[in-house]
């Protein structure tokens, strides 16, 4: 539901929604459920009838369902109004899931922006950055939570790449849990980029001379 809130699915929240379905439905019904989720009015319908779910922690449930709002990089008071009713389901009332829901948000941003400034670094390493790269890049911006400024700002660093220190010195300062797992979305990044190899290699020697745990890098 919080895909379909605006009443499209859009490029990026098409393909969320498709891999979920092929992930979890058998073959057979894949286009009965396709036709469900691109139907908001029959989604909330269908939804009415399901008994709420039985969950001792709803926090890691509800960040899935919030993560599908940030998938295209912005989130609608008509998604916010969604992800409350669903948070309403599992007993966690407006203000505590709206305290999740901004947190989720910020570090998701922070995420972002902390993937940008690594991928800069990757892609002038050669000196030139290829058509291929850049597009790469723009769409990574798109599909970021952030003000058009913040994006404007971000594409700059298409052509002057970041200090090295400013990146493993942000990343240094996160939770340990936090690290790996920005670790692990930048190099799922860099691993789209046309030097993948290279670039890992370069996170790989910045994270271990900054004293960062690089398990999630193997």
């Amino acid at each position: 539901m919080i895909a379909m809130a605006d009443r499209v699915l859009k490029g990026t929240e098409a393909g969320r929604v498709l891999a979920i379905v092929n992930e979890h439905v058998d073959v057979a019904e894949q286009d009965h459920w396709m036709d469900l989720l691109t139907d908001l009015d029959g989604l909330q319908k269908h939804f009415e009838t399901l008994p709420a779910p039985r969950v001792k922690d709803p926090e890691p449930l509800l960040e899935q369902v919030w993560s599908m709002a940030l998938v295209d990089g912005e989130a609608s008071m008509a998604e916010v109004r969604i992800f409350e009713k669903i948070a309403g389901t599992l007993n966690v009332h407006p203000p505590q899931a709206n305290t999740w829901r901004r947190a989720w948000t910020a570090a998701a941003v922070e995420s972002g922006e902390l993937q940008a400034n690594m991928v800069a670094v990757v892609l002038h390493l050669d000196g030139e950055i290829c058509d291929a790269d850049r597009a790469h890049f723009q769409a990574m911006i798109e599909g970021m939570p952030i003000s058009k400024v913040r994006a404007r700002k971000l594409l700059q660093l298409l052509d002057r790449a970041p200090k090295d220190d400013d990146i493993t010195n942000r990343l240094a300062l996160l939770p340990a849990a936090r690290q790996q797992q920005v670790l692990k979305e930048i190099a799922a990044q860099l691993a789209k980029t046309q030097n993948a190899e290279s670039g890992l290699a370069h996170l790989r020697r910045l994270a271990e001379a900054a004293s960062l745990d690089v398990s999630a890098l193997a």
